[in-house]
C-alpha cells in the first residue's frame, strides 16, 4: 500500500513539473513575439520626442529614456550624440521616420534601421538601434534557483546614425527587365 502512494505521489509531481514547464515554454515563446513591437514602439517615442521641440535638455532625455545607462550622469558618447543630433535636426526641418528592416544575431541581439527624412530638404539619415537582452538569473550563482529573479530585459545598448546610403543599396538585387 505504502508503494503505491509513494509511486502515485512522484507520478503527480512528475505531471506538474511538465506542465509548469510547458506552459512556461509558452509563455517565453510569446514574449518574444511580442518583443519586436514593443522595441519598435519605443523607438518610435524616442523620434516622438526628437519631433516635438528640439533643445539639448529635451533631446539628451529622449537618449536617456531609450539607452540602457539611463542615469543623470552625461556620458561623454550620449552629450556627443546629443549634439551631432541637434545639429542634424536645427533649421526648422520637419521629420519623419520609417522603419527599414531588423536582424538578429542570437536570441538576446537584436538591431533596427531607419530612415530619418527631412520633408523640405533633400536629407535622409539612416539610424541604428542595437538592443541586448539581459540574462538576468542566469548567472553560475543563480544556476540552481529553480526560478529566475525576474523576466529577461531588453536594453538598447548604441545607437548611432550616420548618411552612408549606399549601405543601403549594397544588397539591392536588380529587377529582372
Amino acid at each position: 500500500m505504502r508503494k503505491i502512494v509513494v509511486v502515485t505521489s512522484v507520478a503527480v509531481v512528475t505531471i506538474l513539473c511538465l506542465s509548469y514547464f510547458h506552459l512556461k515554454t509558452e509563455v517565453v515563446a510569446q514574449t518574444g513575439a511580442e518583443t519586436e513591437s514593443e522595441l519598435k514602439s519605443r523607438i518610435q517615442t524616442f523620434f516622438a520626442s526628437l519631433n516635438a521641440q528640439p533643445g539639448p535638455p529635451d533631446t539628451y532625455l529622449a537618449y536617456q529614456r531609450l539607452l540602457v545607462s539611463g542615469t543623470q550622469t552625461q556620458d561623454t558618447d550620449t552629450v556627443t550624440m546629443v549634439q551631432k543630433t541637434e545639429d542634424l535636426i536645427k533649421g526648422g526641418n520637419r521629420w519623419s521616420y520609417e522603419f527599414l528592416e531588423s536582424k538578429s544575431v542570437g536570441s538576446d541581439l537584436i538591431q533596427f534601421r531607419y530612415l530619418y527624412k527631412s520633408d523640405t530638404h533633400p536629407f535622409v539619415i539612416v539610424w541604428y538601434f542595437t538592443f541586448y537582452r539581459s540574462q538576468t538569473g542566469s548567472r553560475p550563482s543563480e544556476s540552481y534557483s529553480i526560478m529566475p529573479s525576474s523576466t529577461p530585459k531588453w536594453n538598447c545598448i548604441h545607437i548611432r546614425f550616420d548618411n552612408d546610403l549606399d549601405s543601403l543599396f549594397q544588397h539591392w538585387t536588380k529587377s529582372p527587365t
